[in-house]
């Protein structure tokens, strides 16, 4: 750090208008008129030639907050007492990604109130000699500077993060995306490919928040999205950087945007989920075990499963070798545990789904049996999940059922969850136990799973207004569970769903299109009744 100085004398001879010789501590002319000498004060400005991504100790010191400078008096005469403090004027970031400030030095008479609050000082000369010759902890052929630098460009953006986690309203937390995004900031400067889509990621939800849109219908910037694209494009297409968790999390993040951006014509949100299946996949399970890849697994594998039901494949997440890492027991409560039963059943739906729209198809005599033989083996192992999971639902321990806060006559009673997840939990069962049934029942003839599969609808409807006090972000759970249930309900409820899915859907900044084709085509695709398309991939 280099710091060049600019004096402008004394006060004393600026008044006077005579030219002062800077002469430390007190100038020559001071000293021969007889007055005190306020000294001179100087401009100086520091040029720190270090990248933006250097450590955080390289910039902001040890402590991660202050730093402290120790530089030789100007003179060999040292001050009686005299101390001095740095403060910044202003501060620059240049193309090159150094550093530039300026700073200005104070003497004592001028930010004296300031220092006796900080660090001791003698109040007498007699005071002083006698310190200094009894030793004193200040050395006297030294001056302490105490400063504040500049906070650097990724500590901002790393800022701008964590306010998205702290926002008033619940439905707009973005940690409602995944508990990982709270590591996110630390990461800051680790990757280009993670700073960019991070950025994006706060431009998109800062927009979100103002219902301002960027451009045309997107709700991030465009220069800021397209950088976010280009610096992950170059990061998978290194072999170093291809298959780092940080590159996983930086497309994780664009999804979020995605997501955030609403129902749209030009959405990427499936292109993005299948490159990230595609590279959670490439990475293999022993590259989760980690506490922050682990985290981030976990918080991917819905997308997963939804990405192999759009692409009409398997599910790689029903292989025991990733079942031992993606469910893994390691700090999970209750409620998780439970979560992770409900999602264990899922990732068994997408081969299921595969093989029954083949039936028509597939010559083979075998594969009607196999598929019956896994849908009785699945109704058997929901029935057992179920008996663990009604008691905690009508004991009132979790959720308690209430008249309709908005006097909802299709819907009079509705449930209350205490945390959203056990809501998405009974969501996932109640989908579930209405998808297996069906397909039993369609392949076997029987009669018996319609009363199952209504009961179960009615359920999802009255977990409305429930998924309501957590809109939008928190209530995407929300268009799976009413696609599966909407041929389950009649006409009024199903015209009322469609209505009750665009609301929640609704942030105030995306238009949201929910009609009664697009449920019945999710319906349709969750019951192995509709062909899957397959989007390509970011």
């Amino acid at each position: 750090m280099v710091g060049v100085p600019k004096s402008s004398g004394c006060k004393t001879c600026k008044k006077r208008r005579l030219k002062c010789d800077e002469s430390w501590p007190e100038c020559l002319r001071c000293q021969k008129i007889g007055k005190p000498c306020p000294g001179t004060t100087s401009l100086l400005t520091f040029k720190d030639g270090r990248p933006k991504t250097a450590g955080p100790s390289a910039i902001l010191g040890s402590e991660g907050y202050a730093s402290t400078v120790v530089l030789p008096p100007r003179s060999k005469s040292p001050s009686k007492g005299f101390q001095t403090d740095l403060t910044i004027l202003d501060s620059k970031w240049s193309k090159s990604g150094a550093l530039s400030q300026k700073w200005r030095l104070k003497t004592r008479q001028e930010c004296s109130s300031d220092l006796a609050a900080t660090q001791h000082r003698p109040n007498s000369k007699s005071q002083v000699s006698k310190e200094r010759a009894q030793g004193g902890s200040e050395d006297p052929s030294l001056v302490r500077i105490t400063y504040f630098p500049a906070h650097s460009a990724r500590y901002e953006l790393a800022r701008a993060l964590v306010a998205t986690f702290e926002v008033p309203d619940t439905g707009y937390k973005l940690t409602s995306f995944g508990k990982y995004l709270r590591d996110i900031p630390r990461f800051m400067g680790e990757s280009p490919a993670l700073d960019a889509a991070a950025a994006c990621l706060a431009n998109a939800h800062s927009n979100m928040l103002r219902n301002q849109r960027s451009s045309g219908d997107q709700v991030a910037d465009p220069v800021l999205y397209l950088e976010a694209l280009q610096r992950l494009q170059e990061a998978l297409m290194e072999p170093r950087t291809g298959m780092s968790i940080y590159t996983l999390a930086a497309t994780t993040l664009l999804g979020i945007v995605e997501t955030l951006g609403g129902l749209r014509e030009d959405s990427k949100y499936l292109s993005h989920a299948g490159g990230t299946t595609k590279l959670i996949e490439m990475r293999g399970p022993s590259n989760h075990f980690d506490d922050f890849a682990l985290d981030v697994l976990r918080s991917q594998r819905g997308k997963i499963i939804i990405s192999s039901l759009w692409t009409g494949g398997s599910c790689f997440l029903e292989s025991e070798e990733w079942q031992s890492v993606a469910f893994l027991n390691r700090g999970l409560t209750e409620t998780d545990l439970y979560h992770d039963k409900v999602v264990k059943h899922l990732t068994l739906l997408p081969r299921m789904l595969r093989d029954y729209r083949n039936l028509h198809s597939s010559s083979s005599a075998t594969l009607p049996l196999d598929i019956l033989f896994r849908l009785r083996e699945l109704r058997s192992s929901l029935e057992i999940l179920g008996q663990e999971l009604e008691p905690r639902l009508h004991n009132g321990s979790i959720a308690t059922e209430a008249p309709s806060r908005f006097g909802n006559p299709l819907v009079p009673v509705c449930w209350e969850f205490e945390d959203v997840m056990e809501a998405q939990t009974y969501s996932h069962y109640w989908s579930l136990l209405i998808i297996a049934n069906q397909l039993f029942g369609e392949m076997t003839g029987t009669q018996d799973h319609k009363t199952i599969c209504r009961e179960a609808a009615h359920n999802v409807c009255k977990l409305y207004e429930c998924s309501w006090a957590a809109r939008p972000l928190g209530s995407f759970f929300m268009v799976i569970s009413f696609s599966v249930a909407f041929p389950w309900v009649d006409y009024a409820l199903q015209r009322w769903m469609v209505k009750a899915l665009n609301e929640l859907s609704d942030s105030g900044y995306a238009e949201c299109c929910w009609t009664t084709e697009a449920l019945e085509y999710f319906a349709g695709l969750m019951t192995g009744k509709r062909e899957p398309c397959v989007p390509e991939c970011s």
